[in-house]
């Protein structure tokens, strides 16, 4: 998808803004600084993905408020052209935001696709259905490949890349004997003065003509002479090959550690996933609740569904491939025994008549504000927690017609998708 969203639904006829190209920069400059709020507030991309989303939005919804504020930061005057509340404008530009930070940042991409994936089939999405679609599909795939990085990689035998040591070391510099001071010191082993007469520091008192007295001083103090000029040179190199090999072994050595690091890490990430997968088999075969202590089976088929969607919310980690989702519906299928869809108030009224749900119970959040567009995961808990919502007041709150029909094992996925976008907006990143 190269071009923005703002782009496709102009080109598409959807987003009818009048003549002249500073209306669509100022969108674009609003939809800019949505994306970054989006960024800095990631709980504000659950709420956004769902007003973007729905075209039966009610125009009083506080997100929308809240899109329209950013926008005529822009477009002062936005409601001269849109004196009602401009609802298909501000969800595109919404979109466009999404989708900005998305591809930005995986992690939104990811709360964008576990919000909207699940809604979208009931949305009365008519034209743009298929833009719709293509976006989510896109975050998808972004959230997918974070996953499968987190998770699938880790138990994959991909080599590891060791470094190699040097074939050859660097060039060393040799290091001469010095001419100077050892015909000074010849010299000064030869006798009193030198070639023009001049005295020498820690000259020989002989002259050749001492004969035994001039043999013993030259020797000893030629040999020292020559010793010390050699010594001094020896010096000099050893000090040079020393350093390169320090620096040769200082840069092996931090990449073999590299390396090592790389190596344990791996090891810990196979070894946690390959403990996850067999702990999520055992759970599947069991079929035993940890979070009530009970069989699945002893619950009804909608209570079954919600509580192992959230069981197996609290098994994985953070980012799951979608391969973990069908694992689910499988799981799910096994217990509840039919692919059958059923009717959401259906769903909604057997959770009213369940009291039992041990530690599920005391991680129950509720609505803060009656008007906000809210996850299907926020209804349930909602209504387990004891609220007095009616079915068609938790149709008006999620967008969702109570009469719309669904199977278990996709329900369970929904809840699963929404308790995993709440916990990746709790996160840094």
């Amino acid at each position: 998808m190269q071009d923005s969203i703002l782009q496709k639904f102009l080109d598409a006829g959807m987003l009818n803004i009048g003549e002249g190209d500073e209306k669509f920069e100022a969108l674009q400059s609003a939809s800019e600084d949505l994306s970054k709020i989006l960024e800095e507030r990631k709980s504000e991309v659950i709420r956004c993905t769902l007003v973007a989303v729905d075209p039966k939005i009610p125009s009083s919804d506080p997100t929308l408020g809240e899109i329209e504020t950013v926008v005529k930061g822009h477009w002062k005057t936005l409601r001269n052209l849109f004196p009602d509340t401009p609802r298909r404008l501000l969800q595109i530009v919404a979109l466009d935001a999404i989708y900005s930070a998305g591809i930005r940042n995986p992690q939104i991409a990811s709360i964008t696709w576990l919000t909207g994936t699940s809604y979208l089939p009931f949305s009365a999405l008519e034209t743009e259905r298929r833009l719709y679609t293509d976006l989510f599909l896109h975050l998808g795939n972004i959230a997918e490949e974070r996953a499968i990085e987190e998770w699938a990689s880790h138990s994959e035998n991909t080599p590891l890349n060791f470094p190699s040591f040097p074939e050859s070391l660097p060039n060393l510099e040799g290091a001469a004997v010095d001419i100077d001071e050892l015909t000074k010191g010849m010299f000064a082993a030869a006798g009193p003065a030198d070639n023009t007469g001049q005295p020498i520091q820690n000259r020989n008192p002989n002259w050749p003509s001492g004969n035994n007295p001039w043999v013993q001083e030259f020797g000893t103090r030629a040999a020292k002479a020559i010793a010390t000029s050699i010594n001094s040179s020896n010096s000099i190199q050893i000090d040079n090959i020393s350093k390169n090999l320090a620096q040769v072994y200082s840069e092996y050595s931090s990449s073999f550690n590299t390396a090592i690091n790389a190596l344990i890490e791996k090891m810990r990430m196979k070894t946690s996933v390959d403990a996850t997968r067999t702990a999520l088999l055992w759970w599947k075969e069991a079929l035993y609740s940890p979070s009530t202590r009970r069989g699945y089976r002893s619950f009804k088929p909608e209570i079954a569904a919600f509580i192992m969607a959230y069981d197996l919310h609290e098994q994985v980690p953070v980012y799951c491939p979608q391969a973990v989702e069908f694992f689910l519906r499988e799981a799910v299928q096994e217990v509840v025994g039919t692919s059958e869809p059923v009717y959401i108030s259906k769903i909604l009224d057997e959770l009213r008549s369940e009291g039992d749900l041990g530690e599920i119970k005391k991680g129950l959040s509720t609505r803060s504000n009656e008007d906000a567009r809210i996850p299907m995961l926020d209804l349930a808990e909602n209504i387990l927690a004891g609220s007095a919502i009616t079915n068609e007041q938790g149709s008006t709150i999620i967008g969702v017609d109570k009469n719309a029909k669904i199977s278990l094992k996709d329900w369970s996925a929904w809840i699963f998708r929404d308790l995993q976008a709440r916990r990746q907006t709790n996160m840094q990143g």
